[in-house]
């Protein structure tokens, strides 16, 4: 019984060892692209690369502007255009390297037509408040129209591609910048691989005592 207690000490010894290399591993990864781009009645992309990684949360900034035309001045932070600024028409995608996507704005997630609110950073995190949405674009941290957790369990690995629509003309949408944030931990087979030695290296240690 005294051998059974001592091992099973090594074992949760082993184990505590276990989670605490975990948490020292865990890593926090960011890309930024701040490539100035306009829309209207079309779209583009940008990328980012993160490093490498086993994810375990993502999030993701947006600041951009939706505006009736014309949109906003050189150097200014609210929209020209006094008229309807259609947010209906705003579209965002999330893509990691391993093709896996994220609906952060879908078309219609906003609603109704009122004048544009100039520039807006949104945080899109599964853990905010209340979802994006509305009729009238405002910065904050909101969840997604999609689960980022999608993205859980998977390399950080690889490019990450935002997808940036307007969908009817006129109205612009004005990209400025976006910012990713993942967070790593090591691989799971990595930590079960060192617990299974850890573990077997107590039970010969018991042998040998006996």
């Amino acid at each position: 019984m005294t051998q059974f207690k001592n091992l099973m000490k090594m074992s949760a010894a082993a184990l505590g060892l276990i989670a605490a290399l975990g948490s020292a591993q865990a890593n926090v990864l960011t890309a930024t692209d701040s490539t100035f781009g306009s829309f209207d009645a079309s779209s583009g992309n940008r990328t980012f690369n993160l490093g490498s990684g086993s994810v375990s949360d993502v999030n993701i900034r947006i600041t951009f502007a939706k505006c009736d035309d014309p949109s906003i001045g050189s150097g200014g932070t609210a929209c020209i255009g006094t008229g309807s600024s259609f947010n209906r028409e705003i579209v965002f995608r999330l893509t990691n390297g391993f093709g896996t996507t994220v609906n952060l704005v879908n078309q219609d997630t906003y609603s109704g037509a009122t004048p544009g609110s100039g520039i807006q950073t949104i945080d899109f995190d599964d853990e905010a408040g209340s979802v994006v949405g509305g009729a009238t674009v405002v910065s904050g941290s909101f969840r997604p129209v999609g689960l980022l957790s999608a993205f859980d369990g998977q390399d950080a690995s690889g490019i990450w591609t935002l997808f940036i629509q307007d969908t009817v003309a006129q109205d612009r949408l004005d990209y400025f910048s976006a910012t990713i944030t993942a967070t790593t931990v090591p691989e799971p087979g990595s930590l079960a691989l060192l617990g299974l030695g850890l573990m077997g290296l107590a039970a010969a240690r018991k042998r040998k005592q006996a």
